[in-house]
């Protein structure tokens, strides 16, 4: 068993379930989607075997083996202003109502300091449990400007236990399946 951030499992996770099941066939995979914080907590209490996500800050009981860098995008419906646009501004972003996660989501964390940066500081207007309900059709995206919202996401495990042969073979699979470097 493994536990996921929601934008990972949606993306990487699945191919990569579904190139391990191709190869394993007799052998059970449980993921669950969990916030950051939350999967790191159970790497830390042994509930799951590793967790992929970020390591915002060295914990003591766990390593972290890096994947590939996340970027933070701003999405928009496809007639709004920014379609013509390559890359926003945070304080045109900040103009408009937000929809961003809750406080603890790393996405969440993000955005907040990218505003904070570009002395921006906004509420959202609506907060929303999974971006995955914003994957619906007409809906475009562009990269933000600086500071450029990137997150590290790795293999979270703990330092003191060896992972079960299935486990890094898995994990094999998503080193496969990882999105190509951010330019």
């Amino acid at each position: 068993m493994f536990a996921s951030l929601p934008s990972v499992a949606f993306e990487i996770g699945t191919r990569a379930l579904a190139a391990f099941q191709e190869k394993n066939p007799g052998i059970r995979v449980r993921l669950l989607e969990e916030q950051n914080e939350l999967l790191i907590e159970r790497v830390v209490n042994r509930e799951v075997d590793f967790g992929i996500g970020t390591l915002p800050r060295p914990v003591e009981e766990v390593q972290f083996q890096p994947l590939f860098q996340d970027e933070l995008v701003v999405v928009f419906r496809r007639n709004h202003a920014f379609a013509k646009r390559r890359t926003v501004a945070w304080k045109d972003v900040a103009a408009e109502p937000l929809v961003l996660l809750p406080p603890p989501s790393s996405v969440r964390q993000l955005a907040e300091i990218g505003l904070t940066v570009a002395g921006a500081p906004k509420a959202p207007a609506f907060e929303v449990i999974s971006l995955n309900a914003m994957r619906m059709t007409g809906l475009r995206y562009a990269k933000l400007g600086e500071p450029r919202p990137l997150r590290t996401i790795g293999i979270i495990a703990r330092a003191d236990r060896q992972l079960s042969a299935a486990a890094s073979a898995f994990i094999r699979c998503l080193v496969q399946e990882k999105p190509a470097a951010v330019a």
